[in-house]
């Protein structure tokens, strides 16, 4: 922000709001969100977490996903 805001911004977004625009969960509920949001009206998807985290945890995500 131009007045340096970002801690007070990022207050303003409500758990409502973050969950309308992300798939937010424990990686094991991820596969099953997106089906229910989506069904079969994705062809591509792209993972972001915002730390570093174990790649095995995406490879069982996605597992997931394609068995869905």
């Amino acid at each position: 922000s131009k007045q340096g805001k970002w801690v007070e911004m990022g207050s303003l977004i409500t758990d409502e709001i973050l969950n309308t625009f992300a798939v937010v969960g424990p990686p094991n509920h991820v596969a099953g969100e997106l089906h229910r949001r989506y069904g079969d009206v994705i062809q591509r998807i792209n993972f972001y977490a915002p730390y570093a985290s174990d790649p095995t945890t995406w490879s069982s995500v996605i597992a997931d996903i394609k068995s869905a």
